[in-house]
């Protein structure tokens, strides 16, 4: 008789919903007394708090998958041809040097053009691709 009240309260247990520690109000009390402190020092938040499931504020599928490592070698190859160039490119005026040495840096076309943007010759970002493209051109 002892062993069925044992099984019986046993299964009783089993069937009672358990709640998640962040389900409970302390919890979301603590989360949200964080959160206010946070705020007030400025932290940007890459979640969205206004939301109960606080899913990430931005879904760009590229920050968030593994680089393969025959892309990452690929890439430093580039960088490194492209560095090197730096030395030995006859350059067409100061601006294009200074465009592919951002360029390098990993600098994108809006960055570059805000950069180059006080020098003599400026270009848009669609001239600077162009440009990128060209010097590019000579490490192949």
């Amino acid at each position: 008789m002892k062993a069925k009240k044992c099984r019986d309260a046993d299964a009783e247990y089993a069937r009672q919903p358990v709640k998640a520690p962040t389900q409970s109000q302390e919890f979301k009390a603590l989360q949200k007394e964080w959160d206010a402190k946070l705020k007030a020092s400025g932290f940007d938040d890459i979640e969205d708090t206004t939301r109960e499931d606080r899913p990430l504020k931005a879904w760009h599928n590229f920050r968030f998958k593994r680089t393969p490592i025959v892309q990452r070698e690929a890439t430093e190859t580039y960088i490194d041809s492209a560095k090197a160039l730096l030395l030995t490119y006859p350059f067409k005026n100061p601006t294009h040097r200074r465009i592919w040495e951002l360029h390098c840096e990993g600098k994108s076309r809006r960055e570059i053009e805000e950069a180059i943007s006080g020098f003599k010759k400026t270009y848009k970002h669609a001239n600077i691709q162009f440009i990128i493209n060209k010097i590019a051109r000579e490490i192949k």
